[in-house]
């Protein structure tokens, strides 16, 4: 077995001794500067390669924000079992993959970001020459059968015929339209026929069912894959167009996969290695190694070792000291941010990367704070990084000019992790499909879901017991319908259609409801009743608000420094929903009427840092809070959260339950 080595010719560079914190700007400048329309980002792990790779498509959508370039961000990922539960999604990804290099060529404004492993670029994959075959195009103005296109779907795409298309791989027909979901696209389409002609595309929200957008043509991928031929290394046979190759870490990448950059030197053993990757002469490929220790470049050997004036922040000290950073955040923040002005001095341009908008408004507060610090000027970047770093004069404008303004500059990259305490706020980029987003109430409508047995609620006919679902005759065909039982051992056969009628029954009771008689009349009798109990139900509410409404209660003082210096302890970044429910909890308090307001969440979802943040408020006001838990158990945790959290602050908290003795 040989060491395969990249040959002599090849453009690049392997940057020796550089910061992990470095390599995605790095990356992102050489990525630009090589104009090549893919690239492959290989690290040890795809955890490793998607983040940088997700760093990299950041930067670069907020450098060419103007530009009308559609950046596609992918995994390649083993493939998976057929017995593993997301086998048919995980595929669903790699044809999409697949299906955008195919075409690539044909789509000028199209570019294409992939995180792999030397392991997932050799594993077993379908050659683009077999791929092709399945594939079917759809245009606008392009002539085709109706009835054919339909059969198409089913038997050549295996595509499965539903009342409302809304998963991958589903397709329905609604006179002349057809709805697709493709296997290989991140939304549904609607295709608008003139008799055999395609009149129209429309992209469509599953959801709603209303157009998204109108586009010209549409690929669909057959969704059958388990038969498909597959070869070792295939998937290099979609690499087609110029390519950027960057290596993280290279020669670790070979001791962790050997195979991979190994080859026999005899022919009947040689096999799929690492060496396809500059195995077409027609591409012109860039290659860059990063690493950050000199530790060899790998198969990057005659390539040019570049070393960059470059350092880590001063604040890198890694993730397992981040509660030192928390409870020090107040003493340390004005400290780093006059470093960063004296950087700022030293002629470099500071930038200051802060993933979410309360971020750049808290370290402005911080700057307008500070007298000393009025003529500091960052620029801030809407991306969420962990760790800062800065590179030298010459070198910046050589290898990172893509955030610099004058190449002659240093440039100097801070974080809201390392400035507030907080762990870095991380956007997906990565395109997810579109998903049918349901109510609650509509959530219990999935039939796929029941069980024979199960209680339902006609809106006509009452209370009945679910029988099964399946197919039923009638005159002309087959039709699927739900069968449900009533009182009297009589069934029911509703077609599915019309399942809106249905719902769960929800008792408030353990014994088993009684099923309504079809074409009784104590079923309306009980809706009429239940109505007017409702009606009753919502006048004692609206006397009982109209009451709360004409009295007058404690109006609380708006947040004040200490509130903002608690609020910016929380580690992580607030969801969207939470930092709703606490703007509303908190100008609820700071009204004169009573507050009125439940706020709901499932687990984990942030509701007792809602209850933390209106509770500091609250004691910062003269105010004594009481926090009531359902369990023992929940008791101490939420003591315990209280505690660490209020303990930089003159705040007593206690626990009272069985786990305290009297006195």
């Amino acid at each position: 077995m040989k060491r395969i080595e990249l040959p002599l010719g090849q453009y690049g560079f392997i940057f020796s001794s550089l910061p992990a914190a470095c390599h995605p700007v790095i990356l992102c400048d050489q990525w630009v500067k090589s104009e090549k329309r893919i690239l492959i980002v290989v690290g040890s792990s795809l955890t490793e390669t998607e983040n940088l790779a997700e760093d990299v498509a950041k930067l670069l959508e907020i450098q060419n924000h103007e530009e009308s370039i559609k950046l596609e961000l992918h995994l390649l990922e083993l493939n998976p079992s057929e017995s593993n539960p997301d086998f048919f999604e995980k595929n669903c990804n790699k044809l999409s993959l697949l299906s955008s290099l195919m075409g690539l060529e044909s789509s000028q404004d199209k570019k294409i970001i992939i995180a792999a492993t030397p392991e997932t670029l050799l594993s077993a994959c379908t050659p683009k020459a077999n791929k092709e075959k399945q594939e079917l195009s759809i245009a606008t103005g392009m002539e085709i059968n109706f009835e054919k296109f339909q059969e198409k779907l089913a038997k050549d795409l295996d595509y499965s015929s539903e009342i409302l298309c809304e998963e991958p791989g589903q397709y329905s027909l609604r006179g002349g339209l057809i709805d697709v979901y493709p296997v290989n696209a991140e939304i549904p389409y609607r295709i608008d026929f003139f008799g055999n002609e395609v009149d129209e595309i429309r992209s469509f929200d599953p959801t709603t069912q209303r157009t998204v957008e109108t586009v010209k043509k549409i690929t669909l991928s057959s969704s059958h894959v388990a038969d498909d031929p597959t070869v070792e290394g295939g998937f290099f046979t979609y690499i087609t167009c110029d390519t950027t190759w960057a290596f993280i870490e290279p020669e670790k990448l070979i001791a962790d996969y050997p195979l991979a950059f190994h080859q026999s030197e005899k022919a009947k053993f040689k096999k799929a290695c690492m060496e396809l990757a500059w195995a077409n002469p027609k591409r012109k490929d860039a290659y860059f190694g990063f690493s950050e220790i000199e530790d060899g470049a790998g198969i990057l050997e005659k390539l040019k070792a570049t070393k960059l004036s470059a350092s880590a922040s001063s604040q890198s000290i890694g993730q397992h000291a981040h509660d030192l950073i928390t409870h020090q955040q107040g003493r340390h923040r004005i400290s780093y941010l006059f470093e960063l002005l004296g950087k700022q001095d030293a002629g470099h341009e500071v930038l200051i990367a802060a993933g979410a908008t309360s971020e750049k408004k808290r370290i402005l507060e911080l700057i307008g704070g500070e007298s000393s610090l009025q003529r500091f000027k960052p620029r801030f970047l809407e991306i969420g990084l962990r760790d800062g770093f800065s590179i030298e004069n010459g070198d910046a404008g050589a290898y990172a000019s893509i955030l610099l303004k004058s190449e002659s500059n240093g440039l100097t990259l801070a974080t809201a992790r390392e400035i507030l305490g907080r762990e870095r706020s991380r956007r997906p980029v990565r395109a997810q499909k579109a998903r049918v987003h349901r109510k609650s109430v509509d959530q219990a409508l999935d039939f796929s879901e029941l069980v024979g047995g199960d209680f339902l609620v006609h809106h006509q006919h009452g209370i009945c017991r679910f029988t099964s679902l399946g197919k039923i005759q009638n005159e002309k065909n087959q039709e699927e319908a739900i069968t449900l039982e009533f009182a009297d051992g009589l069934n029911l056969h509703v077609p599915l259609q019309e399942s809106h009628l249905l719902s769960r029954y929800v008792g408030l009771q353990k014994t088993k409801p009684k099923l309504a008689k079809l074409g009784g009349k104590l079923w309306a009798k009980t809706k009429q009743a239940a109505e007017i109990a409702a009606i009753d139900l919502a006048a004692d509410l609206l006397r009982l608000q109209a009451t709360r409404e004409s009295q007058s209660g404690h109006a609380f003082s708006s947040d004040d420094k200490w509130q903002k210096e608690f609020e910016d302890s929380f580690p992580f970044t607030e969801t969207v929903d939470q930092q709703k429910a606490i703007d509303q909890v908190k100008e609820d308090m700071e009204k004169e009427e009573p507050m009125d307001r439940l706020v709901c969440g499932d687990v984990g979802f942030g509701k007792t840092e809602v209850a933390l943040r209106a509770a500091f408020k609250a004691v910062m006001d003269g105010k004594q809070v009481a926090v009531l838990a359902p369990t023992t158990i929940l008791c101490q945790q939420h003591y315990n959260h209280f505690k660490d959290r209020m303990a930089d602050y003159p705040i007593v908290v206690e626990m009272l339950s069985r786990f305290r003795t009297a006195g």
